[in-house]
């Protein structure tokens, strides 16, 4: 470190200063008359504080110097120590925008799955709307298909009802002869088309037409228990296995 100079005639008379300022302060001596004015005074206040401060600034420069690897370290340290924190705070901050992308996809989705969700519950609602359609203009089955065909529980009320059993056994005997080297099926299709082109007695046609009625089915579902019933007279009679 360099040394602050001073014109020697300054340095005399800041050192004759000094140790007389020293005396002044121990109450040992009062001022000298050889200091011209108070601002002379301050001025050699002024000269000696600066040389105090520069023989304390040599001191610490030599600390410094003496402990230079470990003022290094320090810096060192310092500067991991901020680069760490700023790269934690980049590192939550790519975390917080990766977590609000996350987010918005899953909202986005879930708003997608609902809209689909209600589409295929309109769909459903629409469907399940049609069957009950479909129901409603189907008409009541009198015969189950099968092998072979027969008489559904509400094909044999009307049986049962018009006394269908005991009309094909009575009618039967017309058809013996045509029926005789049929096969079952030919039997059972000779029956329909017998009971299509069949003209009931007004009484019966009465009686056809109210099971018709009461039970919300045409009238074919009706003529169609004669047919079955029928077929089963003829086949029991020509001893044909159904």
């Amino acid at each position: 470190m360099g040394v602050l100079k001073t014109h020697p005639t300054d340095a005399r008379r800041i050192a004759h200063w000094s140790a007389t300022s020293r005396l002044i302060e121990a109450g040992q001596q009062s001022a000298p008359q050889s200091i011209e004015s108070v601002a002379e005074r301050q001025r050699l206040n002024w000269i000696l504080l600066g040389q105090q401060c520069w023989t304390l600034g040599e001191s610490e420069m030599d600390w410094v110097i003496e402990n230079l690897g470990t003022v290094a370290a320090l810096v060192v340290a310092v500067a991991v120590l901020i680069g760490s924190i700023f790269g934690a705070g980049r590192w939550v901050e790519r975390i917080n925008t990766s977590h609000t992308k996350l987010r918005n996809d899953i909202d986005r989705n879930l708003a997608a799955f609902k809209e689909f969700a209600r589409e295929i519950r309109d769909d459903v609602r629409e469907v399940r709307n049609d069957i009950k359609s479909i129901l409603l203009h189907l008409d009541p089955r009198s015969v189950a298909s099968g092998s072979p065909l027969h008489l559904t529980d509400l094909g044999q009320s009307i049986s049962d009802e018009l006394d269908v059993a005991e009309w094909a056994e009575r009618t039967a005997p017309e058809l013996m002869e045509k029926a005789k080297g049929m096969t079952a099926y030919k039997v059972q299709e000779m029956c329909f088309e017998y009971v299509q082109e069949w003209l009931p007695p007004s009484n019966l046609d009465e009686k056809i037409d109210a099971a018709a009625y009461t039970r919300g089915m045409k009238r074919k579902g009706v003529l169609d228990v004669f047919a079955i019933e029928l077929r089963n007279e003829l086949l029991a009679q020509l001893d044909i296995s159904s």
